[in-house]
């Protein structure tokens, strides 16, 4: 599974599909795997894979903050722009 994603990244053939991991963003802004797809995403954060690779942001610890705005005020886009910058991943909102 490793090098499979080293190589191909995530392979969704569905974008609905259940595999697609959800995630909780943490009050430093560290995303905790729940839910489906957990396995692939250890091993992107265990072994610092740069690849391309869907999350659902499922919930967001209120105390998380972006340059000084709380979580409440925050636009999606601007927390999508950080998990894209900070993570190097995409991800779906769905």
């Amino acid at each position: 599974m490793i090098k499979s994603i080293e190589t191909d990244g995530f392979v969704l053939e569905n974008y609905n599909d259940k595999d697609v991991p959800k995630v909780l963003i943490s009050r430093e802004g560290d995303l905790i795997k729940t839910g489906n797809g957990c396995h692939r995403l250890a091993i992107i954060q265990e072994f610092s894979i740069k690849c391309k690779y869907p999350i659902q942001i499922v919930g967001i610890h209120k105390k998380f903050n972006i340059n000084g705005v709380k979580s409440n005020l925050l636009q999606l886009k601007d927390i999508y722009r950080f998990i894209s910058d900070e993570y190097s991943m995409n991800f779906s909102n769905k």
